[in-house]
């Protein structure tokens, strides 16, 4: 279980997080909230890529951000897929699963098995000696997926793993993180219903900096509740709530 107690960011002598304590089991999380409400700037201080003013974070009990050693220890059981995916000129889609999995000191000979679990995972496999810089949109954010998957973390951190896909690509990418978080702790950021219904075990809810709900999806959404029902039980959550909740305050989304 991936842990933040008290966790705060401060920006230009503003805090942009605001004490923030969530548990996040094994299964899937989707972090939602408002545009500003600061799901990348708490994604980014859980993984260690963003510096906290205060606060700890911890994988089964264990401080994984107060030294060197413990923050490469973290970062060889964690995955990660940012919001924005880029990869370098000329590099296959193997070649970029290969090395995100090097990077988490996998060893060299199992480093084709993993590349093929992770494509397979992210439908890729077909694709897997085409050059990165040449796949859609839709087929990037896949090989951003399986990147993340690479080396079968503990942790997979996915920032907006959907952002600017159409409805059939969003269905491909929450099928593989579905079936992703099966034995492992996922993060979802997203702003979009959708995604949370289709993958979300639980909901954490952040406004202005702060946690403001955190839940299962059952208890969110009551059983029975038609597709309607449930889509405005999640989106009444994202929404802006008005005042200071309603308002940016710097962080990103």
């Amino acid at each position: 279980m991936l842990t933040a107690e008290d966790l705060v960011v401060r920006r230009g002598g503003t805090e942009v997080l605001r004490g923030v304590t969530c548990a996040l089991p094994t299964g899937t999380t989707a972090l939602i909230g408002h545009n500003g409400a600061g799901k990348t700037t708490l994604l980014r201080a859980l993984l260690g890529l963003l510096p906290a003013a205060s606060g700890t974070v911890r994988l089964d009990g264990e401080k994984v951000l107060a030294t060197a050693a413990s923050r490469s220890a973290f970062h060889a059981r964690l995955g990660w897929m940012p919001q924005d995916v880029e990869f370098p000129r000329g590099v296959t889609v193997a070649e970029a699963v290969e090395y995100a999995c090097w990077l988490r000191g996998r060893p060299r000979r199992t480093l084709r098995a993993h590349r093929v679990a992770a494509l397979e995972t992210a439908d890729l496999t077909e694709l897997a000696r085409r050059p990165a810089d040449r796949l859609s949109g839709g087929q990037r954010r896949r090989l951003g997926l399986a990147c993340a998957l690479a080396g079968d973390p503990d942790v997979v951190v996915l920032d907006e793993p959907t952002a600017g896909l159409d409805p059939l690509q969003r269905e491909e990418i929450m099928g593989a993180v579905r079936q992703a978080s099966r034995e492992r702790t996922v993060v979802v950021s997203t702003h979009l219903a959708e995604d949370v219904l289709t993958v979300a075990d639980r909901i954490l809810v952040l406004a202005d900096g702060r946690v403001v709900a955190d839940a299962l999806l059952d208890e969110i959404v009551a059983s029975g509740a038609s597709a309607e029902q449930a889509r405005a039980a999640v989106t009444g959550l994202i929404a802006p709530r008005g005042g200071a909740c309603g308002q940016t305050d710097g962080a990103p989304a």
